[in-house]
């Protein structure tokens, strides 16, 4: 019984460590450590991370990465961060399993401005429409057993910002999301 309590002590001690360090990174806005990278590559480094956790849940993922992406003027480990954390969350929303498909492109806007797209497409539960214009507020999470701090979404975005992209989401309840992370080609 005492065994038990000490576990929960630990483990409670242990989330309570990662809320506080979440804090920490959404209050420090430090600017990103740029770095030309390509983002076909990052992906790539990003999965051994997480293959573990998408084992777990049963989840299958695939990448799609053009080899000749051009460029992007980012910050690796952030950019990573914000792999991570879509990819987990990608997880999450397939509880019994399910595919999560990485593909990256270069396009062009109306402007002629050209911009490397990431996205993230997964066939899990997707996101109640209500909720869809919250998930990038600070502590708002849509998980029943309180098992995330409601960071990781707006730290992504906090991110993106920095470097001058975005995140867009498309979702639809029982058919899955769709989260694109833009980052613009700096002009040389």
């Amino acid at each position: 019984d005492k065994k038990e309590h000490l576990r929960t002590v630990e483990r409670e001690t242990l989330r309570a460590r990662e809320i506080l360090k979440n804090l920490l990174d959404f209050s420090r806005r430090k600017p990103p450590q740029l770095v030309n990278a390509d983002m076909g590559m990052v992906v790539q480094d990003t999965i051994p991370l997480i293959k573990g956790q998408a084992k777990l849940s049963n989840v299958v993922i695939t990448t799609s990465c053009n080899n000749s992406l051009p460029q992007v003027s980012i910050d690796v480990d952030e950019i990573r961060q914000v792999f991570v954390n879509l990819i987990n969350n990608a997880c999450f929303a397939m509880p019994k399993g399910g595919s999560l498909d990485i593909r990256c492109r270069a396009e062009r806007d109306s402007a002629g401005r050209q911009s490397v797209i990431v996205e993230f497409s997964d066939t899990g539960h997707g996101i109640p429409e209500e909720h869809l214009d919250k998930i990038f507020d600070p502590f708002f999470s849509a998980r029943p057993d309180g098992g995330s701090t409601g960071l990781g979404l707006s730290i992504s975005y906090m991110i993106m910002q920095n470097h001058g992209g975005r995140i867009e989401v498309e979702s639809a309840v029982d058919k899955g999301s769709i989260f694109k992370v833009i980052i613009p080609v700096l002009d040389v």
